[in-house]
């Protein structure tokens, strides 16, 4: 009679690697560079700030690579839109390999003429927000992102 020891170890072996791989990505985290385009108004009382961001991410511990993008639509309690903070959901969508994960969450948006921070983010815009201008007011910049799957 043939033994199946070496086929039942491999079978467990295999079990337990995929039980230990989520957990794995549940510790990962990517940071990267990203692109943020989108607009930022005091017209319509109160104000509003509009964006969306892609970008590309690395983990420092597997080397592995992500794509996220995200963005929503955010409001102000005050008439201002510089020095202020806005609320609202941001929806965040990580690729890793194929694999989505998607959030979304009440968020709290600091905007300061030269730069928006949110959460797992913070990007310096191209060009300073005007306070003064009430009308809509195109947004762009570059910045960073961490990201860390729960």
């Amino acid at each position: 009679m043939k033994s199946t020891f070496p086929l039942t170890a491999s079978l467990l072996l295999g079990a337990g690697l995929l039980l230990i791989a989520p957990a794995a990505k549940a510790q990962t985290t990517y940071r990267g560079d990203i692109r943020l385009r989108g607009s930022v108004q005091s017209e319509a009382k109160p104000g509003s700030l509009t964006f969306v961001m892609t970008g590309r991410m690395t983990s420092p511990k597997s080397d592995e690579t992500a794509t996220v993008t995200g963005g929503g639509l955010f409001r102000t309690t005050s008439d201002g839109i510089a020095n202020t903070s806005f609320t609202g959901p941001l929806k965040v969508s990580v690729n890793v390999a194929g694999d989505i994960t998607r959030t979304r969450e009440t968020a709290r948006i600091k905007v300061s003429r030269r730069t928006i921070t949110f959460p797992g983010g913070k990007v310096r815009l191209d060009r300073p927000i005007n306070p003064n201008l009430s009308a809509k007011q195109r947004i762009k910049g570059k910045g960073e992102f961490r990201y860390t799957f729960k």
